[in-house]
């Protein structure tokens, strides 16, 4: 047909294509780049659809096609249009997120990258339950064989540690076709992997990796699928499960999901027998809850566990103690004045470091030296105040001055007492060599202001228990909370009281919530706009709670508050959401999560 006019989606954030002229012998065709210009500006475009006539009179031209072969199938453009129904952005948003960095500016390419697709007559959705990555690579090792005879398999993973670990044990197996694919990558690197893991290829990635799938998938395996990495932190805000699931839908493929224990939401899908469940048995590893008491108020160390400790120490035990507060003192204060230290972009204190007497933001790593006396005053003394993992080092080696005491990342084989954050639970296997632990501050994990809380809670400390041979201690002050009734009990109960309670408090995976950030450097106009979108959400009768203060209030120079909406539908509070942002007087830049 003798097409005019091509439709092209940008990667702006306008949710809407724009017509363009298709110039005299020039050649276009759907998925191809082209060069256009767009408010004044020369801007790579996706054409999207072609038409032979526009509604609108006087139409640029296009400027130049960038490829040669279109990029970008039929079957990409219906992935991005589903994406957008799942999150609020637009199709052209993760259009480009489907091409690498490089092809995301005006560089040419004659790439022929589009073979023909896979599919299964009966795909397969499931997930296996194993209590090391080893233990579920061997189930599932087999289904790559056999999907590599006539397609591509991809691995995705949530860190690129884990992604790394991992390598060196698949690549035994599959020396000559493993390919590792990653948003670290130079530009020019990332291209060439891409090109080269278009067709029969097997791709270890992180999360972005995804979205650059070929056209020959025929088997998705998510390893950790219960990880919090999987989340994207910035925008566009996704999760890979939920796009795991759509791009398993649409292409009609195999699907394993593979961690120690399921997400939430993949357990409910089990029950659903949406998912299949494969489970191992459990490696069943002795938690044990201590009471904090009365000590802890004055002393961090309570005399059952000084005496665990000197124990330990006389029998030549290894024991980790984990406090998940870094450096030496949360808090930077004037003995005279009381005048505290905080982060000149972000509302958090300075955390106190002892090694180089700095003050450090726990957000966004402003570090500045402290003065030897206050400015504000003149006269007082800076101190620290509360307690960082340096100062816990400290206070144990003062209280047991005959052991060999050493953070994790600097211990050896002679160390008997070993500090850690929960950075632990990302170490390799090689770590898990260690006698008993203890956890001291088990109760910050329970109050954390998330509605899955409880849940992390649970996952994180299942996971710290295989760290150890002999048991792991808890100290709370809240044993009767009902995540400790179920530690050394089967997984599943524990999920069934989760369950119960998010069923009854109509919560995800029941429900949906709807997160709406709020930012801007001005506090005042900030706080009127915040109101105003509050108001505006409300009389469209919608369930909201809010205007919250960001944890920080300020961060990186913005302010921020946030709207929650609790709700049954997320693309109908999702459209409604979107047409009140997108309106002509809100102008702030927001975010918009939804679970």
């Amino acid at each position: 047909m003798n097409y005019k006019i091509a439709k092209i989606t940008l990667s702006s954030l306008e949710d809407r294509e724009f017509d363009y002229k298709i110039p005299e012998g020039m050649q276009c065709q759907r998925g191809l780049r082209v060069l256009v210009d767009f408010r004044g500006k020369k801007t790579v475009g996706i054409i999207t659809s072609l038409a032979k006539e526009s509604k609108f009179p006087t139409l640029k031209p296009i400027i130049d096609v960038l490829d040669e072969k279109p990029l970008l199938s039929a079957e990409h453009m219906e992935f991005a249009r589903t994406l957008s129904k799942l999150y609020p952005y637009p199709q052209g948003t993760f259009l480009f997120m489907m091409l690498p960095s490089a092809l995301k500016k005006r560089k040419k390419t004659d790439a022929n990258v589009i073979n023909e697709s896979a599919s299964h007559d009966s795909p397969e959705k499931i997930f296996i339950q194993g209590n090391n990555f080893q233990e579920r690579y061997d189930v599932w090792k087999k289904s790559i064989h056999k999907e590599l005879r006539n397609g591509s398999v991809l691995i995705c993973f949530p860190q690129r540690a884990s992604l790394t670990a991992a390598a060196e044990i698949i690549k035994k197996d599959f020396p000559q076709e493993l390919t590792i694919l990653h948003s670290y990558e130079k530009e020019t690197e990332l291209l060439k992997t891409w090109m080269n893991t278009r067709k029969n290829a097997l791709i270890l990635g992180t999360r972005i990796s995804i979205f650059y799938y070929p056209h020959d998938l025929k088997l998705l395996v998510v390893e950790e699928e219960n990880s919090p990495y999987y989340f994207q932190e910035e925008k566009p805000y996704y999760h890979l499960l939920d796009v795991a699931l759509a791009l398993q839908k649409l292409k009609n493929i195999n699907l394993v999901l593979s961690a120690d224990y399921p997400a939430l939401k993949t357990y409910h899908l089990i029950k659903e027998d949406i998912i299949t469940l494969q489970e191992k048995k459990e490696e069943k590893k002795e938690i044990r809850v201590v009471g904090a008491g009365e000590y802890t108020h004055s002393r961090l160390i309570s005399p059952l566990i000084r005496e665990l400790l000197r124990r330990n120490i006389a029998e030549k035990k290894k024991t980790v103690v984990l406090w998940n507060k870094k450096d030496f003192a949360r808090v930077i204060m004037c003995s005279s004045c009381g005048h505290t230290y905080t982060c000149p972009r972000c509302s958090g204190f300075l955390h106190l470091s002892v090694t180089d007497n700095a003050g450090i933001c726990p957000y966004c790593n402003h570090r500045e030296s402290l003065p030897p006396t206050c400015p504000h005053c003149n006269s007082g003394r800076l101190k620290g105040v509360g307690v960082g993992i340096d100062k816990l080092l400290a206070v144990l080696k003062r209280e047991f001055p005959e052991a060999k005491i050493n953070m994790l990342e600097t211990h050896t084989s002679e160390s008997q007492i070993i500090l850690s954050t929960l950075k632990i639970l990302n170490a390799p296997i090689s770590f898990q060599n260690f006698h008993e632990g203890i956890l001291l501050d088990t109760d910050m994990l329970l109050s954390r202001p998330e509605y899955d809380a409880t849940f992390s809670a649970f996952l994180n400390i299942k996971k710290l228990s295989r760290f150890f041979a002999d048991a792991l201690y808890l100290c709370t002050r809240n044993s009767s909370h009902y995540l400790f009734a179920h530690l050394n009990d089967s997984w599943h109960g524990f999920y069934e009281r989760e369950l119960t309670l998010r069923k009854e408090l109509n919560l995800p995976p029941f429900g949906c919530l709807v997160t709406i950030t709020l930012r801007a450097a001005h506090e005042n106009k900030l706080c009127n706009a915040a109101n105003d979108l509050y108001n505006r959400l409300q009389k469209k009768g919608l369930e909201i709670y809010g205007p919250f203060a960001g944890q920080p209030f300020k961060l990186r120079g913005k302010f921020r508050y946030s709207l929650v909406i609790k709700s049954n539908e997320a693309q109908d509070t999702q459209k409604i959401v979107k047409e009140e942002i997108n309106v002509k007087r809100f102008r702030f830049q927001y975010a918009l999560v939804i679970k």
